[in-house]
């Protein structure tokens, strides 16, 4: 999903990364913080799946250059380490389990984006489920996929939302979307099924879910 910050929360210029409003306390940071280039990742399995992504596939490691390339800075986190990094996102509450923020600059140029994967979240539900641990980090990998190959990869080259690849409108089709179809590519370099409906359905545990299966770990 992509959700657009109307105001600039980052204050960015070419060689500065998202970060706290420094005329304000600095927050304790994020137990683990990666930062390669221009890309920063704020959580240990995060960046275990991106790294996992980027041996298996090649479509993956191109569009990771690619951001790079652009000078396009992304921060990869969950939404409390969100809150605690990301100027004018000290209240943000996703409403989906992957979701990408663009952010501009003061000029109100798109500058970067701030990838979220809501993993408690996710948790919860695949603990309901009684599935393997596999089942659960195969589709944090899922959701990756889509947030930035399907959408932040395109936004960086074209700095428009339009061109960031949005989610289908209502009632259209999944494939109406070019965010699903790039996903589908990393699918299919994968052996991964491809997605054919913007909803749960798109991830293993919501398939699950959807069969009214539940497991012996359910609350």
């Amino acid at each position: 999903a992509v959700l657009i910050v109307l105001a600039s929360a980052l204050g960015c210029t070419s060689a500065a990364r998202p970060r706290p409003d420094m005329g304000a306390p600095a927050p304790p940071p994020p137990a683990s913080i990666r930062i390669i280039g221009t890309v920063t990742i704020a959580d240990d399995l995060l960046a275990r799946r991106m790294d996992a992504l980027a041996e298996r596939s090649a479509s993956w490691r191109a569009g990771m250059d690619s951001i790079q390339a652009a000078g396009f800075h992304m921060v990869v986190a969950g939404p409390a380490a969100v809150r605690q990094m990301v100027r004018g996102l000290e209240n943000y509450a996703p409403e989906h389990l992957g979701e990408v923020v663009p952010l501009r600059d003061p000029t109100g140029a798109i500058a970067g984006a701030v990838v979220t994967i809501d993993l408690p979240r996710l948790e919860r539900l695949w603990r309901r489920t009684g599935l393997p641990r596999s089942v659960f980090e195969a589709d944090v990998d899922r959701i990756l996929i889509h947030e930035i190959y399907g959408h932040v990869v395109p936004l960086a080259a074209s700095r428009s939302i339009d061109g960031g690849c949005p989610d289908p409108k209502p009632g259209a089709p999944a494939l109406s979307s070019c965010a699903i179809r790039r996903e589908n590519v990393i699918r299919k370099e994968l052996g991964i099924e491809p997605r054919l409906a913007y909803d749960l359905s798109g991830l293993a545990i919501g398939r699950y879910l959807e069969r009214g299966v539940f497991g012996p770990n359910e609350p």
